[in-house]
């Protein structure tokens, strides 16, 4: 599974730094659909999820109606805003179409999942997921949000479709 992720350094959220960020004031999804973009680098975490680093994201399609086949990105830019100069950690949560995930070993279908992330406030930054391997082609409603610790900052709904 590949998670297209902002070339940002990953944190815990129990992290004592998140206690002392600034909350995000608003949040704002610029755009929205499928892109291309380069892999810098990649680490599958402990649910058999692949957890992408990216680079130079560019959106092709500006559609939430994703094709069900390999190599697909689809995702979208995103605005934290805050006092400028601060950073905000983030969770990024992808939601899976029922009945779930199954990576390659897991015990049960995952219904989502999720990773920390460190946005600069109020610059665009970008986020999303690539259907890399055959287990992820499942059809249905994709949801991907933002949370800042249990707020959640937004969404973008995707529905993904077999050609």
């Amino acid at each position: 599974m590949k998670h297209c992720v902002v070339p940002v350094g990953l944190l815990a959220l129990g992290s004592p730094a998140l206690a002392q960020q600034p909350a995000a004031r608003g949040f704002g999804i610029v755009e929205a659909g499928m892109y291309t973009r380069k892999v810098v680098s990649s680490q599958r975490d402990s649910n058999g999820v692949v957890q992408n680093v990216i680079s130079d994201p560019q959106l092709i399609g500006g559609n939430t109606r994703i094709p069900a086949r390999l190599g697909v990105s689809f995702g979208f830019r995103f605005i934290v805003s805050g006092p400028q100069g601060t950073k905000a950690t983030v969770r990024k949560e992808t939601k899976y179409p029922a009945p779930g995930a199954r990576p390659p070993g897991s015990a049960s279908p995952l219904a989502h999942s999720s990773v920390s992330l460190e946005v600069p406030m109020n610059r665009v930054r970008f986020t999303g997921y690539t259907l890399a391997e055959p287990w992820e082609l499942i059809p249905g409603k994709w949801v991907i949000s933002i949370w800042q610790g249990d707020r959640k900052l937004g969404e973008q709904q995707f529905t993904v479709v077999k050609e």
